[in-house]
């Protein structure tokens, strides 16, 4: 009996790494959009997939570690611990979001915790930018906040709804082919 628990530790192991090493990997293809818009990138589909195929505190700590990898090979910058916080946050909700959310319909389901999650992940973003960057602080910041959330998250939204898309299948692939391998 123990034998097969570590088997499956050893497995759940394993494909935690690669959903990290592939998150990791995308997230130094970002693809520019506007310069008022940023850029995104897939990196999130792979983050986001861990605390929903396995456990809120795995995605924690894969979500701390992509950012931090990421950062250290995408070399320059500043790095800004509230990222990883965020990433952190991230992992958390997706998680808690996706047990708690009792919909017999997985699509709707993971669009209605992606879309929750990359709507908070926008403002908390933006807030930590602004409190990081004190110019922000000056007479109007609530204004630049929010005019800059809406621009912010309109191809936010947009690219979730791809996300949404590529993370079904995946989804579906792995419960269909992976899961149920036998060890």
């Amino acid at each position: 009996m123990q034998n097969k628990s570590v088997g499956q530790s050893v497995k759940i192991l394993c494909q935690v790494s690669i959903l990290i090493a592939l998150a990791v990997m995308l997230r130094a293809l970002p693809i520019p959009i506007l310069p008022i818009f940023g850029r995104v990138n897939f990196s999130s589909i792979f983050s986001q997939l861990i605390p929903i195929l396995f456990n809120p505190l795995l995605g924690m700590i894969s979500g701390a570690i992509i950012d931090i990898l990421g950062f250290f090979l995408r070399g320059g910058g500043v790095f800004m611990p509230h990222f990883t916080v965020l990433a952190i946050i991230s992992a958390l909700l997706v998680g808690i979001l996706w047990r708690i959310i009792k919909i017999n319909n997985r699509f709707i389901k993971l669009a209605i915790v992606i879309l929750i999650t990359d709507t908070i992940y926008t403002g908390l973003n933006l807030l930590g930018l602004i409190l990081f960057a004190p110019h922000f602080l000056a007479d109007g910041a609530e204004t630049v906040f929010w005019t800059a959330y809406v621009v912010r998250l309109i191809p936010t939204l947009a690219f979730s709804i791809i996300k949404i898309n590529v993370m079904f299948v995946l989804l579906t692939i792995y419960e269909k082919y992976i899961k149920k391998e036998k060890l």
